[in-house]
């Protein structure tokens, strides 16, 4: 404990800060008046700001109004985050505030002050003797020492049956007054304690969510960090603790607790020191208690699963996006030739050139030429065959399609044909077969053939095999 530690620790843990405020007594009277005393780990807004209105108001009647403030005023200024002396949170469209753990720390210190009748050094030794030899016996004994040590706990239960038979076992007042005391004492503590613990849980809530939400991308790591973070709370050591406590608070131990609760009370020492009835009320505080930190770890690991169905949610809804974007890139590659090659992979192998499979250098030969050009005459009828061609006029071709389509769904070339005959040949079949390559009502069957009938320019009939060509009306 150095001078720097303790000078920062004064500044930054608002247990030490709510103990220097120049409010210490009243926010403290006023919290064990409505929390501690009343038994409440939570309660709502109007119940809340109800009780430090009448508060405020007692204390300024009585001495001289030193706290002009309105009630709101002082608990907006608790719930802050740089005093940090209550909570508050909705639930079911409610307001509800509570203690933090550093209030519970201060207000467990304030009756630690106060003085006791008595000190029960004797329970509190057994207590610290029992613990010891619990580690020793879970820690450090081997098979043979323990069961050693079970014989010797055989035997001093035999003895105590002995002393009980004898009546010389009995307790007496005092120590009953010491048991008592300490249990109170720890009960209180064990109360305290869970509040640490929810704050814990919450703050590890917190801390997943803001990791998941900025680290992580993909849906796999996300999943492995929202397990490992699971099972991080359970197998931390306040985790394991509290998770095995809960185990003994629901099994037989909490019948058997409940009947301790209502018989102790007919001794009359055992209600002469709990004249609170702080025993009696233990179980179901401590019921609820836990079940408020069970409520958190709950919400916890529910919170991690939204986030991943939320995730997923997305990351299903970006694969539609991407399959609808190759849908439609899949249509518009529809009108393009389907002879073209995918893509091409370079042979494999090396080329190998030896030099001697080269060539040596020969030198070409010169040739000579003294052959005399004689003329000659050209048949004029031969050059008049150049000119006398035809053409295919495809704008034709595509009106005798798109009247055909007007009475029938889809056609084939073999219909078209048969309707507006063939005349001038392989050319007009090819005039076809471009339109049906180019337009986009035009489908190509490579894998069926069919026959046409066809006539050229010079009356000669022919027969053509082609891919078998329909052309559907849109």
């Amino acid at each position: 404990m150095t001078f720097d530690y303790l000078k920062a620790l004064k500044s930054s843990k608002p247990a030490l800060r709510l103990i220097g405020s120049d409010h210490f007594a009243m926010i403290l009277s006023w919290m064990h008046a409505l929390f501690i005393a009343q038994n409440r780990r939570r309660a709502p807004h109007r119940v809340v700001l109800q009780s430090l209105e009448d508060h405020l108001f007692d204390l300024n009647s009585r001495f001289n109004n030193p706290f002009p403030q309105t009630a709101k005023h002082y608990l907006d200024t608790f719930v802050k985050a740089e005093y940090g002396y209550m909570r508050r949170y909705y639930e079911n469209e409610e307001l509800f505030y509570e203690l933090t753990p550093d209030t519970y720390r201060v207000l467990e210190f304030v009756e630690s002050l106060q003085r006791k009748e008595f000190v029960g050094s004797g329970t509190k030794f057994s207590l610290i003797f029992e613990l010891l030899e619990k580690l020793e016996y879970e820690a450090l004994l081997d098979t043979e020492e323990r069961l050693a040590s079970i014989d010797a706990r055989i035997a001093k239960l035999q003895q105590e049956r002995e002393k009980i038979a004898t009546e010389e076992g009995v307790v007496d007042e005092t120590q009953i007054k010491e048991i008592v005391s300490e249990v109170i004492t720890l009960s209180r503590r064990l109360l305290y304690d869970f509040s640490d613990i929810e704050y814990n849980f919450r703050a590890l809530n917190r801390e997943t969510k803001e990791k998941i939400a900025t680290a992580f991308k993909s849906k796999s790591e996300v999943l492995d960090f929202v397990f490992d973070s699971e099972e991080a709370i359970k197998n931390s050591d306040q985790g394991k603790s509290f998770f095995a406590f809960w185990e003994l608070l629901t099994s037989e131990k909490n019948e058997k607790l409940e009947e301790l609760g209502e018989k102790l009370y007919s001794i009359e020492s055992v209600a002469e020191a709990d004249k609170d009835r702080q025993l009696a009320n233990f179980k179901y505080d401590l019921v609820v208690s836990a079940h408020q930190v069970q409520i958190m770890v709950n919400r916890l690991i529910e919170q991690l699963r939204r986030f991943i169905d939320e995730r997923a949610w997305l990351e299903n809804r970006r694969v539609l996006e991407l399959i609808s974007s190759i849908e439609k890139r899949t249509l518009a590659l529809k009108h393009y030739p389907k002879n073209r090659d995918f893509m091409t992979v370079a042979r494999p192998g090396i080329d190998v050139a030896m030099p001697l499979e080269k060539r040596m250098f020969e030198p070409q030969e010169v040739g000579s030429f003294n052959a005399e050009l004689k003329e000659d005459t050209i048949d004029l009828d031969i050059t008049e065959a150049l000119f006398d061609k035809f053409w295919v006029d495809e704008t034709q071709l595509h009106r005798n399609i798109i009247e055909l389509l007007q009475h029938h769904s889809q056609i084939s070339l073999k219909e078209i044909v048969d309707a507006y005959p063939v005349s001038k040949g392989v050319a007009e079949i090819v005039g076809y077969l471009s339109l049906a390559t180019t337009l986009s009502i035009g489908y190509i069957n490579e894998s069926a053939k069919e026959e046409l009938e066809v006539e050229d320019v010079d009356g000669r009939k022919l027969v053509v095999r082609v891919p078998k060509i329909l052309f559907i009306r849109e």
